[in-house]
C-alpha cells in the first residue's frame, strides 16, 4: 500500500482512444485492486477512492457521451475493464483474494455505480457471489459480501438480478445473533429491498413483509446501541 502515497490522482494516465474497446487497467494502478480491504489504513483507502474516481472519469471522457439515455458508453467501457479483474478475484479459492474482489466492487459502486451495476449483473459474477455465500462462512468474507449486497440493493437493475438464495442469505444474516456488524449491514440491504417492493416485482416474492423487516431493523439498532453502551469505560461520578 505504500505506493499509493506516491501517486497523484491528477496525473493518472488515462486511455486516449475513444474508439478503443480494449482498454486495460494501467499497471501502475494495479495496487488499487487490493486497496479497499477494510483492514487497510483508512487514510490510504480514502486516497485510493480518489485515484479510482479519477481513473473512471478519465475513461468516461475518453469514450465520450451519447444522447441515448439507455446507453452509457463510459459505464460499458469501465465494465469491460473491471469485470475480468473482479471475476478473477472472487473466483479464487483463497479467502484473501475473495475479500479483495468483493471490497473492490463495493468501492466501485461508491465511485461509479453504473459501471459497478453492470459488473455485478454479469452471470459469472452473480454465480461466484452465490458460491461465496455457500463456501466462505467466515465473518470477514460474510461482512464483505453483505457490504457489497447492501450497495447493490440500492439500484433497481441489481435488485432484479438477485437470486432467492441471496436474499435468503441476507435474511439469515439479520436473524443471527453472533456477528452484530454483519447483522447491521444485512439489515440495511434487506431494508432497501423491502422499500422497493412496491416497484420491483421480483423483490416482492423473495423478501419478508416490509413491517417485519422494519421492525427487525429497529430492534437490531437498539441492540447495537446497548452493546456499545456495555463497552464504554466506566466513568466515576463527580461529587
Amino acid at each position: 500500500m505504500a505506493v499509493i502515497d506516491e501517486v497523484d490522482a491528477t496525473s493518472i494516465t488515462h486511455p486516449s482512444l475513444p474508439n478503443n474497446s480494449h482498454h486495460s487497467f494501467p499497471d501502475e494502478l494495479s495496487y488499487l485492486i487490493t486497496s479497499f480491504v477494510p483492514t487497510h489504513d483508512y487514510r490510504k483507502r480514502s486516497k485510493a477512492f480518489l485515484v479510482l474516481a479519477s481513473y473512471c472519469q478519465g475513461v468516461r471522457e475518453s469514450v465520450g457521451q451519447t444522447r441515448d439515455d439507455a446507453k452509457d458508453p463510459g459505464a460499458q467501457a469501465l465494465s469491460r475493464i473491471f469485470l475480468p479483474i473482479v471475476q478473477a478475484r472472487i473466483a479464487e479459492a483463497q479467502e484473501a483474494d475473495v475479500v479483495v474482489g468483493l471490497s473492490f466492487l463495493t468501492a466501485l459502486f461508491q465511485v461509479d455505480w453504473k459501471a459497478a451495476s453492470d459488473v455485478f449483473q454479469q452471470e459469472a459474477v452473480l454465480s461466484s457471489i452465490t458460491d461465496i455465500l455457500d463456501l466462505y462462512p467466515s465473518e470477514f468474507v460474510s461482512r464483505e459480501a453483505a457490504r457489497l449486497l447492501s450497495q447493490a440493493c440500492g439500484h433497481k437493475a441489481c435488485r432484479s438480478s438477485l437470486t432467492p438464495e441471496t436474499t435468503q442469505w441476507l435474511e439469515a444474516a439479520v436473524r443471527q445473533k453472533k456477528d452484530v456488524p454483519l447483522r447491521a449491514t444485512a439489515a440495511v440491504a434487506i431494508t432497501k429491498l423491502s422499500r422497493s417492493a412496491g416497484t420491483d416485482a421480483l423483490v416482492v416474492s423473495v423478501v419478508t413483509s416490509k413491517h417485519s423487516v422494519d421492525q427487525d431493523l429497529v430492534e437490531l439498532m437498539k441492540g447495537i446501541l446497548m452493546e456499545e453502551r456495555k463497552t464504554l469505560p466506566w466513568m466515576p461520578s463527580r461529587a
